[in-house]
């Protein structure tokens, strides 16, 4: 690892394959916040300074996340991930490229953003909840003045219960080393993506662009619930892609969809836009 500072949460491997050759040898990027477009070598795309270290008391970084998702990145074939020459999914590189495949879906700044999300609005639901609710306020403000050693005056009871019932008047930060934990969800999420049938589908107009969250989920939206959600990778809906190559996309789906195919314009733009949309 050359440069433990600047920490890529797109591997290299899966960039190369996108490079073009005006400039040889660079992957174009596109920002949707702006519009603008450069090229950089894949050494220098999709990377931030010290995305996944933890800063200690002293000044030093904690750098073992970042040296095992490189040491993992290495230890991949040169060729697409479960892919072998001929296009096709491969028995050899199944099992180790599902947990390929859900490390690239936790390890992104979109992936750790909703987790983020996710977990503030949990926090917001139980602190409004306590705060309307009598007995889990006077609990709470019990388990404070012990805490404390004294008595909360009225005027700081008001003020909690407030804070507690609307949230607009601070913002609720969540520190990265809660945000790295959610890492660990690859565990769970390793097992259902081998359980779902894999085939390939090739370009053949055209070319699949990738992105900063290229393992993009599909559902139908008739199976989204407004309070449960539509159940992530476990909705019998869902079709999860990820492109090999500007050529070689894989689909994953719980439906057996036939064996190995090709998309014309019309479903290589589709696929894009997918893709596109989700980008962070």
């Amino acid at each position: 690892m050359s440069n433990p500072k600047g920490q890529h949460f797109i591997p290299r491997l899966h960039l190369q394959h996108f490079a073009g050759v005006q400039p040889k040898g660079h992957v174009w990027t596109y920002t949707k916040a702006d519009g603008k477009k450069f090229s950089r070598m894949p050494e220098e795309t999709a990377k931030q300074t010290h995305f996944y270290s933890v800063e200690a008391p002293d000044g030093s970084y904690d750098l073992r996340i970042e040296e095992m998702l490189d040491a993992a990145d290495q230890r991949q074939d040169s060729g697409a991930p479960g892919q072998d020459g001929h296009g096709a999914v491969s028995d050899r590189k199944h099992v180790r490229s599902n947990l390929l495949l859900a490390v690239m879906v936790v390890r992104t700044p979109g992936s750790r953003k909703d987790a983020a999300e996710m977990v503030g609005r949990m926090i917001q639901i139980r602190n409004y909840a306590t705060g309307v609710h009598d007995r889990a306020f006077n609990s709470l403000v019990h388990r404070i003045e012990q805490g404390e050693g004294r008595q909360l005056t009225e005027e700081s009871r008001t003020s909690l219960r407030r804070s507690l019932i609307d949230p607009s008047g601070y913002r609720l930060e969540l520190g990265k080393e809660w945000a790295l934990q959610h890492l660990t969800a690859a565990d769970k999420l390793t097992p259902v993506l081998f359980q779902m049938r894999w085939r390939t589908i090739g370009a053949a107009q055209g070319f699949f662009i990738t992105s900063d969250d290229p393992v993009v989920r599909w559902v139908e939206p008739k199976t989204w619930h407004p309070i449960y959600g539509d159940h992530g990778y476990l909705n019998k809906t869902a079709v999860v892609t990820f492109p090999f190559t500007p050529k070689v996309m894989l689909a994953m789906s719980w439906e057996d969809e036939g064996a190995n195919a090709f998309a014309g314009r019309r479903g290589v733009d589709r696929l894009n836009r997918l893709r596109a949309l989700q980008a962070d």
